[in-house]
């Protein structure tokens, strides 16, 4: 580490950490070569100057010592040497926090959630902690296509059959078992071959007055999402799902 430089710690190894150590740096990394390649191919000059030239344009030092750290042994030994420290979702312990200051002057939360941080005893140290909101492409095109498949299951209209019929004077009730008990998903795998529990949605399907085929085996299958297994009224059974093949 060069004298009377800043030293910027990375908690742990990630693409974009990557990206702005060489922004930092103001140079082309091995590991930042990779970041650069998986995100924009082999051509990746215009990428490669905006980032190295931003350090530059933002009038920053001239000499950053950046530190990434791939593991957890070497973020406790490299801690104590941080001027910054940016953290994703490695934890900040009290130990952790202890060991940055007093020579930490900002812990950076790469995110907006900050759980994985003793904030209480950075405050006590005098050391800043900083959250990040950001927004993902990535995670916007997930939820579109979630979106999506929900309109081609006809959840909203199934929902919406549901919640018109239900008595307004009174509430839900709502399974509190574990996600995986609450589901079944062992339990119901074929729920829509199955005795008692195949008649029962069928039934439900006529009273909220959803065709259901003669050869329901083949034609459509139905399946019980959320239900209080005592009570299968239609005020207790809240949420159905009707899936019905393309023809």
């Amino acid at each position: 580490m060069s004298d009377g430089s800043i030293h910027v710690v990375f908690a742990e190894e990630d693409t974009l950490f990557r990206l702005m150590e060489m922004g930092l740096k103001r140079k082309l990394t091995p590991e930042g070569e990779k970041t650069l390649r998986y995100f924009f191919g082999s051509e990746f000059s215009t990428s490669l100057e905006a980032l190295t030239t931003m350090a530059d344009r933002l009038g920053l030092p001239a000499v950053i010592d950046t530190t990434v750290c791939e593991n957890e042994p070497k973020l406790d030994h490299i801690l104590p040497t941080a001027d910054f420290v940016v953290v994703e979702a490695s934890t900040l312990s009290t130990d952790r926090v202890k060991a940055c200051a007093p020579k930490t002057r900002l812990i950076q939360q790469f995110g907006r959630a900050y759980r994985n941080i003793d904030v209480a005893t950075a405050r006590a140290l005098n050391i800043p902690v900083a959250n990040l909101t950001r927004l993902s492409s990535q995670s916007s095109a997930d939820h579109v296509t979630a979106l999506i498949l929900a309109l081609a299951r006809n959840l909203l209209a199934a929902h919406h059959a549901v919640t018109a019929r239900r008595d307004p004077t009174q509430s839900g009730t709502f399974a509190k078992d574990p996600p995986r008990n609450k589901f079944n998903w062992a339990g119901n795998s074929r729920l829509p071959y199955s005795g008692a529990q195949h008649r029962r949605i069928h039934r439900a399907r006529r009273e909220f007055r959803l065709r259901c085929p003669p050869d329901a085996r083949s034609r459509c299958a139905c399946s019980l999402l959320q239900t209080n297994a005592s009570e299968p009224s239609r005020r207790e059974s809240i949420w159905w799902n009707f899936l019905r093949p393309a023809r």
